[in-house]
């Protein structure tokens, strides 16, 4: 899988590829890295026609343990994507 942390002043933030699937909303991916149960998430925001989005969490630590999550559940509306 991809994985792309980039450390922000109050978190961390994922890069999530989305495959290009302009059906991914941010409620679809706000709902699949909460159901990880990782931690807090503070932001979500998704580019539908460039296909990736972003998931910013509270901390480093919560955004390293979405990856490892994220890595066992890679299906988003029946379509892989990557952390």
């Amino acid at each position: 899988m991809l994985c792309l942390i980039t450390v922000a002043i109050s978190g961390a933030i994922l890069f999530i590829a989305t495959s290009g699937d302009p059906q991914v909303t941010q409620l679809d991916l706000h709902r699949h890295f909460h159901s990880l149960g990782a931690g807090v998430i503070e932001e979500v925001r998704v580019q539908r026609d460039k296909g990736f989005g972003f998931v910013r969490y509270s901390t480093h630590a919560e955004a390293a343990l979405a990856i490892q999550m994220g890595n066992a559940q890679s299906l988003l509306l029946g379509k892989q994507i990557k952390v």
